[in-house]
């Protein structure tokens, strides 16, 4: 998966596109930007999944004096797939309450709000929202913007009556919402500071507003959800770009990194159950490393531990590919794309969230994609088209979670859904989203479980003389994916961890020739458009003989294999080799 957090700096940050490292920096007005009472009600409520009623309570005054209709209900009975379950399909309140900038008049909390190009929410806006089948929100915070500069970390008053104000007018419209802390100036990458002080700082700080922020919310019912962090957990808290004073760890000391970010999770988690009330049973959502999925799933990445079985949930963003995703520039130095949707596109996307459920959701943490999207292409200053095939990206996305657990929640900045019209920007789009969300509340909440007999998966390929020709893959969750790519096929989706003793078997049919068939856990990927295995042997597995009508089976090494490893195979000296191939990954 690209990691969209070190796009290089000659590509613009589009609009509608959320990562941090593309944030206007926060000494420099940006050009055409895209991007608690402590007495809580009621709660340990009974109630059945599917079935809220935030409403119930009917409109009235939290304690801090915002109108609300939410019923400050924990319900019981439910768990983390639930909730994501009834989150259906989400969006986010992009590149509005997180703006931040030292050049924006602190006088007004509104500053802020329209900094970066976007309108004053009202309750209205977010009603069209939901009518155009979004059942959930993020919004991203910038909780340092107005806040007391004397140590103590105060969140502003105003700044907070904001906040509350706008997430009412989520859970008013019978919404699930996120709240988070986003980007934030950057201040992250102090964690990496150079000066031991600082260091500490910055977890006082976090400490400090996840305790103001928690304390502040806890009378909410389980419809609010907190968030740890945006993408900032991981290389970018060593970051000399957000923060020139860091750079503490050495550049491959990844596994401090690594060991930083379980830390930092973990005190999210201690210190949002440490406010007790509603927050005892609250859903946590846990950011992944840099959001990204192979780093998320990396096993140095650990979930944190809690008081209460599952109702952590975990995070990651999907912008891959891009050079689709991200890319507005047609000229830019590193790729672009301005289509999406060939079948190996589809795989592609397939593949990589495979890794988030083999991982997460068939462990017990469901997903939420809470970020995925598609840049404009730039014409001009104020000229943007939008890419080609970026309904079925949206829709692959949706599919995909909705079938496997996960909740996709687009990042949009009024190019999808615009604020100002209170309507959706695009028919196709339009109609999707209504379908995705009659998809959510209509199919079955199937919850993950592993079979003692391990899984079987099939599919096949083909191939003509040297190259790899086609491939298909089917299993019973339809999780099994084989992609080809210049002179091999991926095998991918597989979690390896249901099995004892998996086989790889294969049987050669209607072929000619015969041909050398290469095994292997590694690939040169070195050539982004021809992975081909390594010529020095690196990583092969096994290597037999096949040929028409012949069954070779391979037992697979699991000491050696993460849950999600991806396999590899070629057919070598196959020059007059033509045939299809069965592929079977069963137990033995």
């Amino acid at each position: 998966t690209p990691d969209t957090s070190k796009a290089p700096a000659d590509t613009a940050k589009p609009d509608n596109t959320p990562a941090a490292s593309k944030t206007p920096a926060d000494t420099a007005k940006p050009d055409n930007t895209p991007e608690a009472s402590k007495t809580p009600a009621s709660t340990d409520t009974p109630d059945t999944p599917g079935t809220p009623s935030p409403s119930s309570q009917g409109p009235h005054l939290s304690a801090n004096g915002i109108l609300t209709s939410d019923n400050g209900v924990m319900r019981t009975g439910i768990d983390a797939y639930d909730i994501v379950k009834e989150m259906g399909v989400g969006t986010n309140l992009g590149n509005t309450l997180e703006s931040c900038g030292t050049w924006i008049d602190t006088s007004n909390t509104s500053n802020y709000e329209t900094a970066w190009g976007q309108p004053v929410t009202t309750q209205e806006m977010i009603d069209g929202m939901k009518a155009a089948g979004f059942d959930s929100i993020r919004i991203p915070v910038a909780w340092s913007n107005m806040m007391a500069d004397d140590g103590t970390y105060t969140i502003n008053e105003k700044y907070f009556n904001r906040v509350e104000t706008v997430l009412n007018y989520a859970l008013n419209a019978d919404m699930y919402v996120i709240i988070n802390i986003h980007f934030d100036s950057g201040w992250w990458a102090r964690f990496g500071s150079k000066t031991e002080q600082e260091r500490k700082d910055a977890m006082t700080k976090y400490k400090t507003m996840w305790t103001q922020i928690a304390n502040r919310f806890q009378e909410y019912s389980d419809r609010l959800i907190f968030e740890s962090a945006n993408e900032e957990l991981g290389t970018r808290l060593n970051s000399t770009d957000d923060y020139k004073g860091s750079g503490y760890y050495a550049k491959d000391d990844l596994d401090s990194l690594y060991k930083l970010t379980n830390e930092i999770n973990q005190t999210f988690v201690d210190i949002v159950r440490s406010t007790g009330g509603n927050n005892a049973r609250r859903f946590l959502l846990i950011a992944g490393y840099d959001t990204d999925i192979s780093k998320t799933c990396d096993l140095r990445y650990k979930m944190p531990t809690d008081t209460i079985d599952s109702h952590l949930m975990v995070s990651i963003h999907y912008y891959s590919p891009a050079t689709y995703c991200i890319v507005d520039n047609p000229k830019n130095s590193w790729g672009y794309d301005a289509s999406w949707g060939t079948d190996e596109d589809i795989k592609a996307l397939q593949s990589e969230l495979s890794q988030m459920r083999i991982s997460f959701v068939n462990k017990g943490y469901p997903v939420i994609i809470g970020e995925y999207g598609v840049a404009d292409t730039k014409i001009s200053e104020n000229n943007f088209v939008r890419k080609e095939g970026r309904d079925l990206f949206f829709r692959s996305v949706c599919e995909f979670a909705l079938e496997n657990n996960m909740c996709p929640i687009l990042w949009d900045c009024s190019r999808v859904f615009d604020r100002r019209n209170l309507t959706m920007t695009n028919e196709a789009e339009k109609a999707l989203y209504i379908e995705m969300n009659e998809k959510a509340h209509h199919s079955e909440l199937v919850k993950p479980s592993v079979s003692d007999d391990g899984y079987h998966w099939t599919g096949t390929v083909a191939n003509s003389n040297w190259s790899a020709s086609s491939a298909s893959a089917s299993d019973s969750n339809s999780t099994f994916i084989i992609t080809k790519n210049g002179g091999c096929f991926t095998i991918s989706g597989i979690d390896w961890s249901v099995f004892k003793n998996p086989v790889l078997k294969l049987t050669c049919k209607e072929s000619s020739g015969s041909a050398l068939f290469r095994l292997a856990n590694q690939v040169d990927t070195s050539n982004q458009s021809w992975h081909h295995l390594y010529d020095n042997g690196t990583g092969v597995i096994s290597e037999k003989n096949i040929s028409s009508g012949s069954t070779i089976s391979i037992n697979i090494p699991l000491d050696d294999m993460t849950a999600t490893q991806n396999l590899y195979f070629a057919l070598a000296n196959s020059s007059d080799f033509n045939g299809t191939i069965s592929v079977e990954v069963v137990e033995n």
